[in-house]
């Protein structure tokens, strides 16, 4: 038996979104306006980057993905990080060495997709967990999709799946673990597509990690959101393959 929300279609929940990202203001980065503070007096935001909007627009190519489109602002996620280094721990070796160096470069100028993709035990959550860190300012744990549908259906019961869902859409940064790594209902298979396809359409930077090759993808969770994790034409994706025995055994599955 399929599973339904009893409230809002999801075409109107993203249409609300669209909505509301064209009523809401970007800026380039080097806007700098002061700001009323609570006490009535002028005073300049945090950051004069994004003037603490944690979006800024840059100016590219008509072509390029990322026209028109809002960023995460770059000094946002430097601060955030400042004094921090979550990859010092990790151990370089011939196999993982470009996958380090591309998560590095994820984690400090965050920008379209990077999926993580490889056997178990070669080290994709570590690297996750990274990036998620360095964008957090601290320690932190990524997402599970499997957390992330129970959280989905934990506010459907609350009946406030439409806030929550909107939410996750628009987030400016997304990591997400385990993808693929259960075969989930067919009303979550919906929502991971409406969720991913949100997130690739609007270029929002999205970490993803899974043991799935593009087949073995598609056969769990569909099609559709294996032809977007694994995009190779479009310049949105990065995949980056992790080889070599388990970190965890030594076993080279």
């Amino acid at each position: 038996m399929r599973e339904t929300t009893g409230l809002q279609s999801l075409s109107g929940i993203l249409q609300a979104i669209r909505q509301s990202r064209e009523r809401s203001t970007t800026i380039s980065p080097s806007t700098n306006t002061a700001t009323p503070s609570s006490e009535g007096s002028l005073s300049l935001p945090a950051c004069p980057t994004c003037q603490d909007r944690q979006f800024v627009t840059f100016a590219v190519e008509f072509d390029d993905p990322g026209f028109g489109k809002r960023q995460p602002c770059p000094a946002c996620v430097t601060g955030a990080r400042k004094g921090q280094d979550f990859f010092s721990h990790l151990t370089v070796t011939q196999e993982n060495a470009q996958a380090i160096k591309t998560a590095k470069a994820m984690a400090r100028h965050p920008s379209g997709w990077l999926v993580l993709q490889g056997s178990v035990g070669t080290g994709k959550t570590t690297l996750l967990q990274a990036i998620v860190s360095t964008w957090a300012g601290e320690a932190r744990k990524p997402l599970s999709t499997i957390a992330l549908l129970d959280y989905w259906r934990a506010a459907v019961g609350e009946e406030r799946f439409e806030t929550v869902f909107a939410t996750g859409c628009r987030s400016p940064l997304a990591g997400l673990d385990d993808l693929g790594a259960q075969r989930p209902t067919d009303w979550a298979i919906e929502r991971l597509t409406e969720y991913l396809d949100w997130r690739y359409v609007e270029a929002l930077p999205t970490c993803l990690a899974t043991n799935c090759d593009e087949a073995g993808l598609a056969a769990f969770l569909g099609e559709r959101i294996a032809d977007r994790v694994f995009d190779q034409r479009s310049n949105r994706v990065r995949v980056i393959s992790l080889t070599g025995p388990s970190f965890r055994t030594g076993r080279e599955w």
